[in-house]
């Protein structure tokens, strides 16, 4: 009976020691260090694994010497090495209660504790108990079973944030218009610091592609998402992921949160991300062509294999939409992440001094099809169904044909095979207009001694154009032209 009195008074001095030790050592191990009530989007993870593992780690070390100590003497080893853990969160859930603390803190500390304590059952378990069978050779040796724990925890850690914040992991509730509320990302909880941005770079940049680099305002869409994700899951959560991911507790892996069949370094999911990010924007610029927004007739044109766009009204209309863009890689549109993406942008244009270029040119292919429809090879979209092309230089042929094609035989096989017969005719196709099963008109231009086409299925009308200035009008398009 003596020597377990000793021994709970060992227990006891651990756990006492340990309360100065941890708070010593919170501000040294992690740089958003909080107290309970403090915790808010962007610490709270880092904060909830830190109280749950200290007062653990601190304890069982504690508790791993003395065994060490006894063992080497010979003495009699004690039964329940994990009390001094549970001892520790005895006294501070008592203090909670005698200062009054708040029922939120209170509440976070009770789930910590169970947590902290199942923890260090597990630790003393595979760890202390390991060493008392096989010394030191136990440090060695891995344990499946540990690792699922681990597992476990993951989880559980992701539970107390959850219910903790209760604003919701890693976003907050923000009032819209309408009086309906949506999360919003913002400077509390998304890191978009110069510091930050320019680790970004430095770590990240180097393996862009070459159409991140031509094309500024898809690198900064890049990087907005990459602080989103980065903030949603710190690094320290993701080597976590990565420890349990052969478990299956976690689904994506590394900075930028990308699906695989194993775990991702933050490397390999940036470059695994390029295509999709890169997908996101051919979308979105898609859309844009044939939107409302798009500002000027031809703020954004296209040929076969690249594209050019208008920087300033392209990047305006991207910061009122990169919030529904950034669904496209989160799941959800709901959340509004565009002062994420403001702040990006802004960093990214003050890297270029703030000169930024009126016109962006890149590589990509957003309209393989309508591309090649066009004689131009260049072409622009008027509405969200007419495609014209821009001409390099005024011309003047004086005979124009229209075809027309109606009903649901209206394919893009149908609209090819015309526009195929119109230019191995020789004549020059300057607009499309195509819908789906409803309409196809195409309007060509040509010279007099040309053959006016005659397809089965389509409606033809040809007529001379009058001469003078008005006759190079429909194919001048020299707004457009001096654009480029």
């Amino acid at each position: 009976m003596s020597i377990d009195i000793v021994w709970l008074a060992v227990y006891f001095a651990i756990a006492v020691l340990c309360i100065p030790l941890v708070r010593i050592l919170g501000p040294v191990s992690i740089v958003e260090y909080r107290l309970e009530e403090l915790y808010d989007q962007q610490n709270g993870v880092m904060n909830i694994l830190y109280r749950v593992l200290s007062p653990m780690i601190c304890c069982s070390l504690l508790m791993l010497a003395c065994v060490m100590a006894f063992d080497a003497l010979g003495l009699p080893l004690p039964a329940y090495r994990w009390l001094p853990t549970v001892l520790y969160w005895l006294i501070l859930l008592s203090v909670k209660v005698i200062t009054a603390n708040k029922c939120r803190s209170l509440c976070m500390a009770v789930m910590e504790a169970i947590l902290s304590s199942a923890l260090a059952i597990v630790a003393d378990r595979f760890i202390v108990e390991g060493y008392t069978q096989v010394g030191l050779a136990i440090f060695d040796q891995s344990s499946l079973a540990f690792q699922m724990e681990i597992a476990l925890f993951y989880v559980a850690i992701e539970i107390i944030v959850s219910i903790g914040i209760r604003r919701g992991y890693k976003t907050s509730i923000q009032p819209s218009f309408g009086g309906a509320r949506r999360p919003t990302y913002y400077g509390g909880n998304v890191d978009v610091s110069e510091k930050k941005l320019f680790s970004y770079e430095k770590d990240y940049g180097p393996l862009l592609p070459s159409r991140y680099k031509n094309d500024p305002l898809l690198r900064c869409v890049f990087f907005s998402i990459m602080a989103i994700e980065d903030s949603n899951r710190p690094s320290g959560i993701r080597v976590l992921e990565r420890m349990v991911f052969k478990f299956g507790a976690a689904k994506t892996t590394g900075i930028m949160q990308q699906k695989a069949e194993r775990a991702l370094s933050d490397e390999e999911s940036v470059v695994l991300a390029f295509d999709y990010v890169e997908g996101m924007w051919d979308d979105f610029l898609r859309k844009f062509a044939k939107s409302r927004k798009k500002g000027g007739a031809c703020s954004i044109s296209f040929a076969s294999d690249w594209y050019s766009y208008d920087y300033d009204s392209v990047g305006n209309a991207l910061i009122g939409s990169f919030s529904v863009l950034y669904g496209d890689y989160c799941g959800t549109r709901l959340h509004d992440a565009s002062w994420v993406f403001r702040n990006v942008k802004a960093f990214e244009e003050r890297n270029c001094y703030c000169l930024m270029p009126s016109k962006v040119i890149a590589q990509g292919s957003l309209f393989p099809m309508e591309s090649h429809w066009i004689t131009a090879g260049l072409a622009f979209w008027e509405d969200g169904q007419r495609v014209r092309g821009i001409h390099k230089e005024s011309c003047s042929f004086p005979m124009y044909v229209c075809l027309t094609r109606s009903g649901s035989s209206v394919t893009s096989d149908s609209a090819e095979f015309a526009i195929a017969m119109l230019k191995d005719a020789g004549w020059c196709i300057d607009v499309v207009t195509y819908v789906e099963s409803a309409l196809c008109k195409i309007e060509c231009y040509g010279g007099p001694d040309l053959i006016k086409p005659r397809i089965e299925g389509w409606i033809s009308v040809s007529y001379p154009i009058a001469s003078g200035p008005e006759a190079c009008k429909p194919l001048s398009n020299t707004l457009c032209m001096s654009a480029q």
